[in-house]
């Protein structure tokens, strides 16, 4: 399970242009991956969640100003940080 999402994040980042941290690699990859937006080249977190509160408790430590997108790679969509407590279904990747 794990190794299937790894390969569809780095296929995703290589054909949007973003940047895979080093240390993306030593960890399993999770459904739920974050691209930090003010990086130039935008940058993939290193660290990915298994679960929806996880990925929750990472976005409730950034800075409000932080520019963040969040991706579900089971559901193959981007997620909406809501209210500082959830994350709402957008747009399919």
């Amino acid at each position: 399970m794990f190794e299937r999402y790894k390969s569809s994040i780095e296929k995703y980042c290589s054909e949007m242009g973003i940047e895979i941290p080093v240390g993306f690699e030593r960890h399993p990859a999770g459904r739920f991956a974050a691209i930090d937006l003010d990086q130039a080249p935008p940058r993939l977190v290193a660290i990915t969640w298994s679960k929806e509160a996880e990925a929750i408790s990472y976005l409730q430590t950034l800075d409000p100003a932080c520019r963040m997108r969040v991706l579900d790679f089971k559901d193959r969509c981007e997620m909406t940080f809501v209210g500082k407590t959830s994350l709402h279904r957008g747009t399919p990747l």
